[in-house]
């Protein structure tokens, strides 16, 4: 789970949901994994599926909203929109066009510290921006073949 969940990538993002999808019960603040028939879970071992989930003791990380977000909820489906349109304006092959890159290069200049060697990397701060940014990544490997 913890190596499932480390990568912030998009395919790490995935990798992290597929994984932790057992697990959605030991988030949810109104259902306990016993009422959904999940009570040999052991929530400890997805400690690290937090940052899916609103009630992971910051609301401002997850992708699925509760009572304390609800009025987020249109926040969410948006920003999971500006992720989707990034993925798209930055697939690699894409990254060939100068323009196209230049594009990519405007949108992703800001959080490209989520990409950035651990000293540098801004992921503790910027958590779920840089989940939306993930679609950057391209970028960085295309700067760095």
């Amino acid at each position: 789970v913890d190596k499932a969940c480390g990568d912030f990538s998009a395919a790490g993002i995935e990798a992290c949901k597929n994984v932790c999808d057992p697990a959605e019960c030991c988030f949810m603040l109104d259902v306990d994994c016993s009422d959904v028939g999940m009570e040999d879970i052991q929530c400890d071992d997805y400690t690290s599926c937090g940052h899916l989930y609103v009630n992971d003791q910051d609301p401002c990380t997850s992708t699925i909203p509760n009572e304390e977000a609800e009025d987020s909820y249109d926040d969410q489906a948006n920003l999971m929109d500006e992720a989707a349109a990034i993925v798209q304006m930055c697939a690699p092959e894409k990254l060939h066009d100068p323009n196209k890159m230049q594009d990519c290069s405007d949108v992703c200049q800001d959080k490209l510290c989520c990409f950035a060697p651990e000293q540098y990397n801004c992921i503790r701060t910027y958590k779920e921006l840089c989940i939306i940014y993930a679609g950057c990544e391209p970028l960085m490997d295309f700067y760095h073949r």
